[in-house]
C-alpha cells in the first residue's frame, strides 16, 4: 500500500517526523525555521558577484594575496577564492558592502573599477 505522506513531504512533518528530508521540506515551503520557535526566516537580497570578482582579480594582480584580502574584510579565504574565481554568483548586501571598501586599495591606473557600487 502506497504511503499518503510520504518522507520528504511538509504534511509528513507536521505528522510528527522528524528526518531530514520532512525538515528540509517544511522549511523551503514555508520558510520557517522550527528552531525560531514560529518565526519566519527573511530571504535576504542577493547582489551580483560579477563586479566583486573583478575587483578581488584585479587586487590580487597587484600582488594582494587570498589570505591578506581575507583579513582585510573578515571573510574567509575559501570565500575571496570562490568570488574572485566566479564560483559564486551573488553574494549578499553586507559582503557587498566589505567588498566594496577594498576598490580603495586599486592602483590608481584601475579607475572604471571604483565605479563599482556608485
Amino acid at each position: 500500500m502506497r504511503d499518503a505522506h510520504p518522507h520528504g513531504s511538509r504534511e509528513r512533518y507536521e505528522l510528527g517526523c522528524t528526518c531530514d528530508g520532512c525538515r528540509l521540506c517544511m522549511i523551503l515551503h514555508t520558510k520557517h525555521d522550527p528552531k525560531l520557535n514560529g518565526h519566519f526566516i527573511p530571504t535576504p537580497k542577493r547582489i551580483d558577484a560579477e563586479p566583486y570578482a573583478r575587483i578581488i582579480r584585479e587586487l590580487l594582480r597587484s600582488g594582494w594575496t587570498m589570505r591578506k584580502l581575507a583579513l582585510r574584510t573578515g571573510f574567509s579565504p575559501v570565500a575571496i577564492r570562490n568570488i574572485a574565481l566566479s564560483m559564486t554568483t551573488w553574494v549578499y548586501p553586507d559582503t557587498a558592502a566589505e567588498l566594496t571598501k577594498l576598490v580603495e586599495l586599486l592602483p590608481s591606473e584601475r579607475v572604471e573599477l571604483r565605479r563599482v557600487g556608485a
